[in-house]
């Protein structure tokens, strides 16, 4: 239900101002109505006026907060309980009005923070938690605010170790920011006894970020004393193998067990040694590793221990389950052995999965949900509406954060009237996964741009759904998005790729032209439609080529595993693509299941 949207007038502005004047005056309670439940406010003169709707709290607050008086607290602590924009302000303003009182502000800098982030607030909050003595807490605080200058500072000054300091960086990933931090600290640290812990952070963070040679020179010093030392010697095997230097890499990863088990596996297979690179990929605790050894096992015609690790790998949650279920089933049929019923029913779960077996997938019953608008969202509109910007953000977030499946689906409807689909697709996943329904299937599986997609799909002899499920996949639906290789648009053609199929199209093509939608759209499935041609009308290759090149599809089609159409995903070695190519057909059918069924 759609709540009527109103704005407060002027007068009534002056009318609540007058209000809490007179209120101070006498030092009576500010907000009765909140409290009561009412809508009318009491003037100076002893009348009322109507307060406008969804406008009256913040309304209220904003008088609040230009009276400084003791007696307003009370009113304060009231609005403080809202989980809303409303609170967050209230709290905040409690949170001053304690400093000002030298009285305890962290409960309502944490109640603000739990409503609603910003770097300020947390800040403010670690700087309270400080002056009560709070250290361990202050320093949880500016940990979070990590990279950031102050917190560093702040974090030096409380007598943190550099090496600790070092340690909260590599936690959340921040490499580069941890070797910078680091690197001064080691050209000073002389024979400081937190020398070592401060050079394995900093060789760390150089191996994540891809700088093997100045790893090396960072763990050079350390070997001969730590030998010991795994994650040391991983990352030196690792330093090792990135400068080509693969021969004594393998030696550091054979003495690190399962550790090292499938950098070795990878240099083994390299040099053509497939039995031996099987077996210690296959001895690794990783499942990307032993998801490796099975495939090699399988190529080198063991069946047994392939199907034993596939077994395996079919019962974990990962990204290998599907791919593994799949080729136990393949494997037991060829081997003739029964018992694939329970690998069968999980596979028809799977759609694309289920065709390639040429068995009906199972779909799930979607209900069909009723649900209202909340009133937030309402209230955002007002707000900005209302010239009150920032508050609608703060608002949108909050409502947001807190969303349940209902007001997850509305936020999907909102966001679809906007046509920021981007949005909308996000918030029909999330509400697919709390509770599936037919509308959070619609949201999470849209049909924007539909004019230009059945105008291509026309033109290029293609179902326009295949067309949706790669847009979803490349781009979740996001015009300008680019991605991290420079591929652009909708459908993440390349400017190069897009530039040579203008000219097989005959059109004229400029910078900028596939961040328009119909264009991106027509050169993307132009691309997909070459593709198919180019394979022979089969689509687990053309949507491989669309994702990792038409030339890594042939190598793979040539493989011993990947010469026939069953056995091709599983040939592919690029694992992003051998994922790419079962989700945007799981998503295609989805399509049809939904919309055409």
């Amino acid at each position: 239900m759609r709540i009527k949207k109103s704005f407060i007038s002027v007068p009534l502005v002056l009318g609540v101002m007058i209000l809490g004047l007179a209120v101070w005056m006498i030092g009576g309670p500010l907000l009765p109505g909140i409290r009561e439940g009412q809508d009318r406010i009491v003037q100076a003169d002893g009348s009322t006026v109507q307060e406008e709707g969804l406008l009256k709290e913040i309304s209220m607050l904003e008088v609040l907060e230009r009276d400084q008086s003791k007696g307003t607290i009370e009113d304060l602590k009231v609005l403080a309980q809202r989980k809303d924009a409303v609170g967050y302000r209230a709290n905040l303003l409690l949170a001053e009005r304690a400093m000002a009182l030298k009285e305890d502000s962290i409960i309502y800098y944490r109640q603000a923070l739990d409503l609603y982030e910003t770097k300020e607030v947390r800040y403010k909050l670690a700087r309270e938690l400080l002056i009560q003595g709070k250290r361990e807490e202050a320093a949880e605080q500016y940990k979070l605010l990590l990279p950031d200058e102050e917190a560093y500072l702040a974090l030096l000054q409380m007598e943190i170790e550099p090496a600790a300091i070092g340690e909260m960086l590599l936690e959340r990933k921040q490499w580069k920011s941890a070797a910078d931090f680091l690197k001064p600290y080691l050209e000073k640290a002389g024979d400081h006894p937190g020398k070592l812990m401060l050079q394995k952070q900093y060789a760390r963070a150089l191996g994540e970020l891809g700088l093997y040679k100045e790893t090396l020179q960072a763990l050079e010093p350390l070997m001969a004393s730590n030998l010991w030392d795994q994650e040391l010697q991983w990352w030196y095997g690792r330093g090792l193998e990135g400068t080509n230097q693969g021969k004594e890499a393998k030696k550091i990863y054979q003495s690190l067990g399962a550790r090292g088990a499938y950098r070795l596996g990878l240099l083994l297979e390299k040099e053509g040694a497939l039995e031996t690179a099987a077996a210690v990929f296959s001895s690794s605790n990783e499942n990307l590793s032993r998801w490796r050894g099975a495939r090699l096992w399988e190529e080198l015609g063991m069946r047994e221990k392939a199907l034993e690790i596939y077994l395996k790998l079919s019962k974990e949650q990962d990204i290998h389950q599907d791919d593994a279920a799949y080729r136990a089933y393949i494997l037991m049929e060829r081997m003739g052995k029964k018992d694939r019923d329970t690998l069968l029913s999980f596979l028809k779960k799977h759609p694309a999965w289920a065709a390639r077996l040429n068995k009906k997938a199972e779909w799930e019953t979607i209900p069909v949900v009723s649900y209202e608008r909340p009133e937030f969202i309402d209230r955002v509109e007002v707000y900005r509406e209302s010239g009150r910007g920032k508050l609608a953000d703060i608002e949108l977030s909050i409502g947001e954060r807190l969303a349940d499946n209902s007001a997850k689906l509305a936020l999907g409807d909102w966001y679809l009237e906007q046509e920021r689909y981007y949005q909308a697709v996000l918030w029909g996943i999330r509400a697919l996964r709390e509770q599936p329904s037919k509308r959070a299937y619609e949201l999470a599986y849209q049909r924007p741009y539909e004019e230009a997609v059945r105008a291509a799909a026309k033109e290029f002899n293609l179902d326009p759904n295949i067309i949706w499920a790669v847009m979803r996949e490349e781009s979740h639906y996001r015009a300008e998005v680019y991605s991290p290789v420079g591929a652009v648009g909708l459908m993440q053609v390349m400017p190069a790729t897009g530039k040579d199929i203008a000219g097989r199209l005959k059109v004229p093509f400029e910078d900028g032209d596939l961040l328009k939608p119909e264009v991106n759209i027509r050169f993307g499935a132009y691309y997909l439609r070459s593709m198919l041609k180019m394979f022979g009308d089969d689509e687990d290759k053309a949507l491989a080529a669309y994702n990792g090149g038409p030339g890594n599809v042939r190598r793979w089609s040539e493989s011993k595993l990947g010469k026939t159409k069953t056995d091709f995903p599983t040939a592919i070695t690029f694992q992003e693509t051998r994922e790419y190519i079962t989700k945007v057909k799981n998503t295609h059918h989805i399509y049809r299941w939904l919309y055409e069924k």
